[in-house]
């Protein structure tokens, strides 16, 4: 990868999508663990039942 000269980095200040924060990652693996389905997860989080299946 070739950078020219005066390139420069962004970074992502916040996330668009609610299924890429790390605490919505957490709560995922949290109700997966005391028995919530897909299906509820993604309801309550507000999030696609495919992120959910991702996760």
């Amino acid at each position: 990868m070739h950078l020219k000269v005066g390139a420069f980095k962004s970074f992502q200040r916040s996330f668009v999508y609610k299924g890429n924060q790390p605490s919505v990652q957490d709560r995922i693996v949290d109700m997966a663990m005391n028995g919530s389905d897909v299906r509820d997860t993604s309801r309550i989080l507000g999030i696609s039942q495919n992120t959910v299946i991702k996760r």
